[in-house]
């Protein structure tokens, strides 16, 4: 039995080599044939990358869909993520991601909802982004969300008022006095009047003496005749009082005059002189240089003076002229005042180089 299936095995083994063999032999005879029916068209077959490059391959898309970290211009970092369905950004500790849609999230920028982003279609994601002009008509994207107008169209902008700004400020002061009159005793109608201009002109004092005048309304009633007030001042009235004189207690007699400004701008100006070269009055004119910082418009600096209207864009021939240039305050700082929507609104100038 043992002989029996030994020789069995072998004939087994002995079949299936003659098999292997006659199909090698087909292949080798067809392998002719298989090249034509699958001859390639236009180029041979492109050979399998070679292992460094499919290690290379794997290694880069191994990085799509994972987080990247990126350095915008501020402070330490900030990462997001490369594919997003929406505007998504991480805190700078990148403990939780900010969704721009989210109203409940903290605005990316302080005082600027993150829905304006969207809904204007502005990038909020760098430091400066508040402080950029899209639309470059010389707002920044603060401005026109403060403004309530449109940061992409540079037709729609805030009021220019607000880019108004006062680049010199000069001061021109002068004095008058009272200096003497004809009276002798209690006045009279044929008693007559002297005031006296004085300011200082290239670190020279000048002074100016007005003719003999009467109060009254009108040219006869104006002083003085030549300098820089020329006929700018017209003499009211002028009274005598019991003043208490303290030094001595004692109650005299003192002439007061009353002069009304007549100049356009300070036209109505009333002020009270006390008789006596030593007790006149100082008056102050102003002039500010005020241009707008926006785009073409920052070098064209104009003097406006005190008390006058203006427009903007500034231009001295303007028909309308809806701005004032009212006062100098106590701090030397220029007040603008105009009318919007039936408001009276005013807006405060600090000039950008020392009073003069």
């Amino acid at each position: 039995m043992a002989n029996l299936s030994a020789s069995y095995d072998k004939i087994v083994l002995g079949v299936a080599l003659v098999i292997a063999l006659g199909l090698g032999a087909m292949v080798y005879l067809n392998a002719g044939k298989l090249d034509e029916d699958f001859t390639p068209a236009t180029s041979p077959r492109p050979s399998m990358p070679d292992l460094p490059k499919i290690e290379a391959f794997k290694s880069q898309t191994a990085k799509v869909g994972l987080p990247v970290t990126i350095k915008p211009p501020i402070d330490g970092e900030r990462t997001i993520n490369n594919f997003v369905g929406t505007p998504t950004f991480l805190t700078k500790d990148g403990d939780r991601p900010v969704d721009l849609g989210d109203p409940s999230n903290p605005p990316v920028h302080k005082g600027i909802p993150n829905k304006w982003w969207l809904d204007n279609r502005i990038e909020p994601g760098f430091a400066d982004s508040p402080d950029r002009d899209p639309d470059n008509d010389g707002f920044t994207n603060r401005e026109e969300f403060e403004a309530e107008t449109n940061p992409n169209n540079s037709k729609e902008h805030p009021t220019l008022i607000a880019k108004l700004e006062c680049a010199t400020l000069e001061k021109k002061p002068f004095r008058i006095a009272y200096s003497s009159d004809t009276a002798a005793g209690a006045f009279k109608p044929e008693d007559k009047f002297r005031f006296k201009f004085e300011d200082v002109l290239n670190g020279r004092r000048r002074s100016i003496n007005s003719d003999w005048i009467k109060p009254g309304k009108g040219p006869a009633s104006r002083f003085f005749a030549k300098g820089p007030a020329q006929l700018r001042f017209e003499l009211k009235s002028v009274e005598q009082r019991k003043v208490k004189n303290p030094r001595n207690g004692l109650m005299e007699t003192i002439s007061f005059a009353l002069i009304e400004d007549v100049s356009p701008n300070k036209k109505g100006d009333k002020h009270e002189i006390m008789k006596g070269s030593k007790n006149g009055i100082v008056i102050r004119d102003w002039t500010a240089g005020l241009f707008l910082n926006a785009v073409g418009e920052a070098d064209k600096v104009v003097k406006v003076d005190e008390r006058t209207s203006f427009s903007l864009p500034l231009d001295p021939d303007a028909a309308v002229k809806p701005f004032l240039f009212k006062e100098v305050n106590a701090n030397n700082e220029v007040v603008i005042e105009w009318k919007e929507n039936g408001e009276t609104k005013s807006r405060i100038l600090t000039p950008n180089k020392p009073v003069k």
